[in-house]
């Protein structure tokens, strides 16, 4: 029996163009987010909730693509994408694999990558969400000030982030 038999008799369920699951089972968003878009990696405000930073819930999935990278709007609103853009050369800087919440293997930008996408003037984040964020990993023992200084200076990190830093160490 083929897939579309079996979802037209309700056995499984048809989520997106060659993606099924079973009836009434959860679908992995982030999973088939990626799945869909395989050169699009996590990012700002999804990569901090994957992180556990911060306490802000996004209300739709970021996704970093290359520049030049043909998206339609129309799909990314379906699956509720908001995309993110950069230059080809600073793509995969800090580019690292996690598991989605329900253990599926994704990409996602490292948190010193997220702290710097975050703080980029192009990006309207709250400044809320990110002094929390940044609090948060300038407290962490897990904290890596070299690779965060070295990505501020190849992203271009604006002066402002420097200066929010700067009490927390």
């Amino acid at each position: 029996m083929t897939l579309d038999r079996l979802a037209e008799k309700d056995k499984i369920e048809k989520v997106a163009p060659g993606f099924y699951t079973l009836k009434d089972a959860f679908v992995d968003e982030l999973y088939l987010a990626q799945s869909i878009y395989s050169r699009g990696i996590f990012s700002h405000e999804t990569a901090l909730d994957l992180f556990q930073v911060g306490t802000y819930i996004p209300k739709k999935i970021n996704m970093m693509f290359p520049k030049g990278y043909n998206v339609s709007k129309e799909k990314l609103d379906q699956y509720a994408i908001q995309p993110h853009y950069t230059n080809k050369e600073n793509f995969d800087l800090g580019v690292t694999e996690t598991e989605s919440f329900y253990g599926n293997k994704i990409l996602v930008y490292d948190l010193e990558r997220t702290l710097c996408d975050m703080w980029n003037p192009r990006y309207k984040a709250s400044v809320e969400v990110k002094q929390e964020a940044l609090k948060e990993y300038m407290t962490s023992t897990s904290r890596n000030t070299n690779k965060l200084r070295r990505y501020m200076d190849i992203l271009k990190s604006p002066k402002e982030m420097t200066l929010y830093m700067l009490p927390l160490y």
